[in-house]
């Protein structure tokens, strides 16, 4: 147990854990991700193989927005997100509040582009955070991949790989050249893939036989995507969210029709699954408050 630093560490922890759940509730609402990014599947979708090392660097905290193993345990921010980290984190913010300069070793860090990602040391980025510091030592390695320097953020660079790859897959700029679907979180095209597979099966189905899979993409962007997205921007649901897009309502109607459907067995008309997203929608002093932050 600690002595010192110890009720400072609780007072600590205990803001950090109030912070991270009310930065959840506020994203939630406005349907932003505040998990980190997990190393592995970064580094599944863009290829990544070789690391080089490059010595101690002090790295600004900011930067880091991913971890190799524990992406699940604290927010974007690294704030923690559960309690299991608790007695652990305690220790590393007693290590650091009994010492004057610092007193835990550097981190170990994987660069991706402009980026970084926790390899060891959650904790100490986390508490560092927490304190206030701007940066952090670490030991970087980094990967030498080529990634454009003009990509922008990493989450807008892999929204724009997703994207490319979604329309290479399904072909659907030369069956629908007038389609644009724009998502703003990265995950939705992958959903939307299987949602299509799902819809061949369905149509393969019905018809007792094959459905080639560029009929399905056609049918199911005609069927069923057209016809939902038309009802969400009738809905006026995307009022309060202008920086998110109908194709990001889409896929969220869709997973609370899927969850309409495994709750009561059967499926759900979208307008019901869009009627109950409409009743979480926040009021107006919350809506105020989530633009500005």
């Amino acid at each position: 147990m600690f002595s010192a630093g110890n009720t400072e560490a609780i007072h600590a922890w205990n803001r950090a854990r109030s912070r991270a759940v009310w930065l959840y509730l506020f994203d939630h609402l406005r349907g932003k991700r505040r998990q980190l990014l997990s190393f592995e599947d970064i580094s599944s979708r863009l290829g990544l193989s070789h690391a080089v090392y490059r010595g101690v660097q002090e790295v600004p905290l900011n930067s880091i927005i991913g971890s190799e193993g524990r992406y699940q345990e604290f927010d974007r921010a690294f704030l923690p997100t559960k309690n299991i980290t608790r007695d652990r984190w305690l220790r590393v913010a007693g290590q650091t509040l009994a010492t004057i300069r610092g007193g835990t070793p550097p981190v170990e860090l994987f660069k991706v582009g402009n980026w970084y990602f926790v390899r060891d040391g959650n904790h100490r980025t986390s508490v560092a955070r927490q304190m206030g510091n701007r940066t952090i030592e670490a030991y970087v390695y980094e990967f030498s991949d080529p990634i454009p320097d003009d990509c922008g953020d990493l989450e807008t660079f892999l929204l724009n790989t997703e994207r490319t790859s979604f329309y290479h897959k399904t072909g659907l700029g030369t069956l629908h050249p007038d389609s644009d679907i724009q998502l703003t979180l990265p995950g939705g095209y992958v959903e939307l893939l299987c949602q299509i597979e799902q819809f061949q099966d369905a149509l393969s189905k019905i018809d007792q036989m094959e459905i080639a899979y560029g009929d399905a993409v056609a049918a199911w962007y005609e069927m069923q995507y057209e016809p939902a997205v038309s009802m969400i921007e009738r809905s006026g649901i995307l009022k309060p969210f202008s920086e998110r897009t109908p194709a990001d309502f889409y896929v969220w109607v869709m997973r609370e029709e899927d969850q309409l459907r495994r709750r009561f067995g059967h499926t759900i008309p979208i307008d019901r699954a869009l009627q109950r997203l409409r009743g979480f929608r926040p009021f107006r002093w919350l809506r105020n408050l989530l633009r500005r932050s």
